[in-house]
């Protein structure tokens, strides 16, 4: 997933892949034909996971420390590790001077490379939709 974290992120089908085999070319062979029909379903279900976690418990910090030690591991190692971090755009997926959501090369010094991946046309469009959302935001945040 890429861009705003919440309503407008971007989840990248095109770049699942089960055993390496791109999952549409998987399901292909499956006689159960559930990917079209269950897509908007785990989409919805993943968006609106932090309210369910939130009326469970009260908060979500678990998941955010997790993730805030998942990074710190891969800079104090130097790992190299891909993740997906919020990283300054610089004309990567046709984004400028916004910090959105990408895999990343996280090392030792931090953000090493966004990675920028081949997306199809509606993914392109849903992650500037996104980046304008952000963009928005913090413009009526900040004038």
């Amino acid at each position: 997933m890429v861009g705003e974290h919440g309503e407008s992120e971007v989840f990248l089908w095109s770049r699942v892949n089960i055993g390496g085999v791109p999952l549409e070319t998987f399901c292909e062979g499956c006689p159960k034909k559930c990917l079209s029909e269950e897509r908007p379903r785990i989409e919805e279900a993943v968006r609106r996971s932090a309210y369910h976690i939130i009326e469970a418990k009260g908060y979500t910090n678990f998941g955010v420390s997790l993730a805030v030690l998942r990074i710190a591991e891969a800079v104090l190692r130097g790992e190299g590790s891909v993740l997906t971090v919020s990283a300054l755009m610089q004309g990567e997926y046709g984004v400028e001077d916004l910090c959105l959501s990408a895999p990343c090369v996280v090392g030792g010094g931090g953000i090493e490379r966004i990675v920028e991946m081949p997306l199809s046309e509606e993914e392109k469009e849903a992650l500037l939709r996104s980046a304008q959302i952000i963009r928005s935001s913090l413009e009526s945040t900040f004038s």
